[in-house]
């Protein structure tokens, strides 16, 4: 019996389908390698439907301090929502690395509680790392060297983006239960 290819496809897309559904899908073991996750230091924003304020972003400020960076960051940093240059979604000013530091949010990107979650984790990052030089560098380079790039890694590996980007999506009563 000779086989179209048509035919052909459709028998390997019917084989296909019925080995997956026949197969086991794969355990993640990560779990159990954790002894306490960082989602438990997540935030969860409870604005009830309405958009970010210059309080909430004050008040995520010290609960991300505490969470992920062992409050090693100025309790004193000012927060405000001046940033007005359309290409900045926020930038951070210090005289010296944790130093008078200052984070200037533009309202018109951080509306959203999870980009500003995002945006306010990225500036964190610039406040130990102010002063940093990247030899040879300019602009945006030079504003984001290894030493920022470190901090961003630890973040993640913290699982700072992790709750923000992908654990976040479901309420608190439909997260994993596992380490409780």
């Amino acid at each position: 019996m000779k086989f179209t290819t048509l035919e052909k496809i459709l028998g390997t897309l019917c084989l296909a389908l019925i080995v997956g559904f026949l197969s086991k899908p794969p355990e993640i073991d990560y779990v159990e390698h954790c002894e306490k996750p960082a989602e438990t230091h997540a935030i969860l924003p409870d604005l009830k439907g309405s958009d970010t304020t210059l309080a909430w972003l004050q008040g995520i400020y010290p609960l991300f301090n505490d969470a992920y960076f062992e409050n090693k960051l100025p309790q004193d940093v000012e927060i405000d929502l001046l940033e007005h240059d359309p290409n900045s979604m926020a930038t951070t000013d210090c005289t010296s690395s944790n130093k008078n530091c200052k984070i200037h949010f533009n309202y018109k990107y951080v509306v959203a509680p999870r980009n500003a979650e995002l945006t306010m984790l990225h500036e964190m990052c610039h406040i130990p790392t102010f002063d940093e030089h990247v030899p040879g560098a300019s602009g945006q380079v030079a504003l984001h060297g290894p030493h920022w790039r470190i901090c961003m890694l630890k973040l993640d590996i913290q699982g700072a983006f992790r709750y923000i980007l992908i654990d976040g999506y479901s309420p608190r009563e439909a997260q994993l239960t596992v380490f409780q």
